[in-house]
Protein backbone atom coordinates (compact mmCIF):
# COMPACT_ATOMS: atom_id res chain seq x y z
CA UNK A 1 0.00 0.00 0.00
CA UNK A 2 2.72 2.50 0.98
CA UNK A 3 4.92 1.86 -2.05
CA UNK A 4 2.06 2.37 -4.50
CA UNK A 5 1.51 5.90 -3.13
CA UNK A 6 -2.16 5.85 -4.01
CA UNK A 7 -4.63 8.37 -2.66
CA UNK A 8 -7.59 7.11 -0.67
CA UNK A 9 -10.79 8.76 0.44
CA UNK A 10 -11.41 9.29 4.12
CA UNK A 11 -13.97 6.48 4.12
CA UNK A 12 -11.49 4.08 2.44
CA UNK A 13 -8.83 5.03 4.98
CA UNK A 14 -11.28 4.36 7.84
CA UNK A 15 -12.16 0.98 6.35
CA UNK A 16 -8.43 0.08 6.20
CA UNK A 17 -8.05 1.33 9.82
CA UNK A 18 -5.74 4.13 8.74
CA UNK A 19 -8.18 6.68 10.20
CA UNK A 20 -10.07 6.53 13.47
CA UNK A 21 -13.09 8.63 12.49
CA UNK A 22 -14.49 10.37 9.43
CA UNK A 23 -16.35 13.66 9.70
CA UNK A 24 -18.47 13.95 6.55
CA UNK A 25 -18.37 17.24 4.64
CA UNK A 26 -21.73 18.91 4.04
CA UNK A 27 -22.82 22.07 2.25
CA UNK A 28 -23.85 24.11 5.31
CA UNK A 29 -20.39 24.04 6.94
CA UNK A 30 -21.52 22.43 10.22
CA UNK A 31 -18.95 19.71 9.48
CA UNK A 32 -16.26 22.15 10.65
CA UNK A 33 -18.03 22.43 14.01
CA UNK A 34 -18.26 18.63 14.23
CA UNK A 35 -14.56 18.36 13.28
CA UNK A 36 -13.65 20.87 15.99
CA UNK A 37 -15.73 18.97 18.58
CA UNK A 38 -13.98 15.70 17.68
CA UNK A 39 -10.58 17.41 17.79
CA UNK A 40 -11.22 18.87 21.26
CA UNK A 41 -12.50 15.49 22.49
CA UNK A 42 -9.33 13.75 21.24
CA UNK A 43 -7.04 16.42 22.67
CA UNK A 44 -8.61 16.01 26.10
CA UNK A 45 -8.19 12.25 25.89
CA UNK A 46 -4.54 12.58 24.81
CA UNK A 47 -3.81 15.03 27.65
CA UNK A 48 -4.89 12.39 30.18
CA UNK A 49 -2.00 10.18 29.03
CA UNK A 50 1.55 10.20 30.36
CA UNK A 51 3.33 13.34 29.12
CA UNK A 52 6.68 11.59 28.66
CA UNK A 53 5.08 8.86 26.57
CA UNK A 54 3.34 11.50 24.43
CA UNK A 55 6.64 13.37 23.97
CA UNK A 56 8.51 10.21 22.94
CA UNK A 57 5.77 9.15 20.54
CA UNK A 58 5.58 12.62 19.00
CA UNK A 59 9.35 12.60 18.54
CA UNK A 60 9.18 9.20 16.91
CA UNK A 61 6.46 10.33 14.52
CA UNK A 62 8.40 13.48 13.61
CA UNK A 63 11.72 11.66 13.28
CA UNK A 64 11.43 11.20 9.52
CA UNK A 65 10.96 14.92 9.00
CA UNK A 66 13.68 15.71 11.51
CA UNK A 67 16.16 13.35 9.84
CA UNK A 68 15.88 11.03 12.81
CA UNK A 69 17.85 13.48 14.94
CA UNK A 70 15.04 14.18 17.40
CA UNK A 71 14.40 10.51 18.01
CA UNK A 72 18.12 9.95 18.40
CA UNK A 73 18.32 12.79 20.95
CA UNK A 74 15.35 11.41 22.89
CA UNK A 75 16.89 7.93 22.85
CA UNK A 76 20.28 9.27 23.99
CA UNK A 77 18.61 11.28 26.75
CA UNK A 78 16.69 8.25 28.00
CA UNK A 79 19.85 6.14 27.78
CA UNK A 80 21.84 8.74 29.73
CA UNK A 81 19.16 8.86 32.43
CA UNK A 82 19.26 5.07 32.70
CA UNK A 83 23.06 5.13 33.00
CA UNK A 84 22.92 7.81 35.69
CA UNK A 85 20.34 5.82 37.63
CA UNK A 86 22.46 2.67 37.29
CA UNK A 87 25.59 4.49 38.50
CA UNK A 88 23.67 5.95 41.43
CA UNK A 89 22.38 2.48 42.37
CA UNK A 90 25.90 1.02 42.08
CA UNK A 91 27.33 3.71 44.39
CA UNK A 92 24.51 3.13 46.86
CA UNK A 93 25.14 -0.62 46.73
CA UNK A 94 28.89 -0.07 47.35
CA UNK A 95 28.11 2.17 50.32
CA UNK A 96 25.77 -0.46 51.80
CA UNK A 97 28.43 -3.14 51.21
CA UNK A 98 31.06 -1.03 52.98
CA UNK A 99 28.73 -0.36 55.93
CA UNK A 100 27.95 -4.08 56.20
CA UNK A 101 31.66 -4.99 55.97
CA UNK A 102 32.45 -2.46 58.70
CA UNK A 103 29.78 -4.09 60.88
CA UNK A 104 31.19 -7.57 60.20
CA UNK A 105 34.63 -6.33 61.27
CA UNK A 106 33.25 -5.38 64.69
CA UNK A 107 31.73 -8.81 65.38
CA UNK A 108 34.47 -10.83 67.10
CA UNK A 109 32.63 -14.14 66.71
CA UNK A 110 33.08 -13.97 62.92
CA UNK A 111 36.36 -15.57 61.88
CA UNK A 112 37.90 -16.74 58.61
CA UNK A 113 36.27 -20.14 59.14
CA UNK A 114 32.77 -18.80 59.89
CA UNK A 115 29.74 -20.14 58.02
CA UNK A 116 27.03 -17.83 56.64
CA UNK A 117 24.04 -19.74 58.01
CA UNK A 118 25.53 -19.93 61.51
CA UNK A 119 26.76 -16.32 61.55
CA UNK A 120 23.66 -14.68 60.11
CA UNK A 121 21.96 -14.52 63.52
CA UNK A 122 24.76 -12.22 64.74
CA UNK A 123 23.83 -9.39 62.34
CA UNK A 124 20.45 -10.09 60.73
CA UNK A 125 18.64 -7.50 62.87
CA UNK A 126 21.14 -4.74 62.09
CA UNK A 127 20.27 -1.82 59.83
CA UNK A 128 23.47 -2.45 57.82
CA UNK A 129 22.32 -5.95 56.89
CA UNK A 130 18.71 -4.91 56.20
CA UNK A 131 19.78 -1.96 54.03
CA UNK A 132 21.59 -4.30 51.61
CA UNK A 133 18.21 -5.73 50.66
CA UNK A 134 19.25 -8.86 48.79
CA UNK A 135 20.33 -11.80 50.91
CA UNK A 136 22.54 -13.11 48.09
CA UNK A 137 24.44 -9.81 47.94
CA UNK A 138 24.86 -9.77 51.73
CA UNK A 139 26.22 -13.32 51.57
CA UNK A 140 28.66 -12.26 48.84
CA UNK A 141 29.90 -9.37 51.01
CA UNK A 142 30.18 -11.77 53.97
CA UNK A 143 32.27 -14.22 51.93
CA UNK A 144 34.54 -11.41 50.72
CA UNK A 145 35.01 -10.42 54.35
CA UNK A 146 36.01 -14.00 55.20
CA UNK A 147 38.57 -13.96 52.37
CA UNK A 148 39.95 -10.72 53.80
CA UNK A 149 40.15 -12.28 57.28
CA UNK A 150 41.92 -15.32 55.85
CA UNK A 151 44.45 -13.11 54.05
CA UNK A 152 45.05 -11.15 57.27
CA UNK A 153 45.59 -14.40 59.19
CA UNK A 154 48.07 -15.66 56.57
CA UNK A 155 49.94 -12.36 56.64
CA UNK A 156 50.10 -12.50 60.43
CA UNK A 157 51.40 -16.07 60.27
CA UNK A 158 54.01 -15.11 57.66
CA UNK A 159 55.27 -12.27 59.86
CA UNK A 160 55.41 -14.61 62.84
CA UNK A 161 57.50 -17.07 60.81
CA UNK A 162 59.84 -14.27 59.74
CA UNK A 163 60.32 -13.23 63.36
CA UNK A 164 61.19 -16.81 64.31
CA UNK A 165 63.84 -16.94 61.60
CA UNK A 166 65.45 -13.68 62.72
CA UNK A 167 65.57 -14.71 66.39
Amino acid sequence: MWFLARFYTAFEAKKMELANIVVPVNSNYNHLEKLEQETVKWCREILRNNSTAIRVLKSALNAVDDSHSTLQLVFEDLLERAREKEEKEAKKRQRFAKDFTDLLSTIKEITASSIWEESKQLFEKSSEYRSIGEDSFAKEVFEEHLVHLLEKAKEKERKREEEKVTD
